[in-house]
């Protein structure tokens, strides 16, 4: 599942995720979009937010949208 899905599934707009983690909606969906990734320390507060494990929110940005 790439990153956008794996947001929605947990509940959260691209956009309801970016006001969580004090960044731009466009920040966030360059993410979705593989266009860029998050820091490491970015990924980890991800993790706490949408309560799913790092590796799998690693695996979810390294696939494209579709």
């Amino acid at each position: 599942m790439n990153f956008k899905g794996l947001i929605e599934q947990q509940g959260y707009s691209e956009a309801r995720l970016a006001a969580k983690l004090n960044y731009s909606r466009n920040t966030v969906c360059n993410w979705c979009a593989g266009r860029r990734t998050p820091a490491i320390k970015v990924i980890k507060e991800i993790s706490g937010i949408l309560n799913i494990d790092i590796g799998t929110i690693v695996e979810s940005l390294l696939e494209k949208e579709k």
